[in-house]
């Protein structure tokens, strides 16, 4: 699988609530952003700029 990094500024509200919801879940950051991300709709073509 080709991978890319990304790199996201949050409110600390923000990322403090994302801390809180990992550390109830006993999951790590990345882990919950990626599911999340794949439980997205897929995108159309137009959508991306294609």
């Amino acid at each position: 699988m080709d991978t890319r990094k990304l790199t996201i500024v949050l409110p600390v509200i923000e990322f403090n609530a994302l801390e809180e919801y990992c550390r109830k879940k006993g999951r790590n950051k990345t882990d919950v952003l990626r599911e999340f991300i794949r439980s997205l709709p897929p995108a159309s073509r137009s959508e991306m700029g294609n």
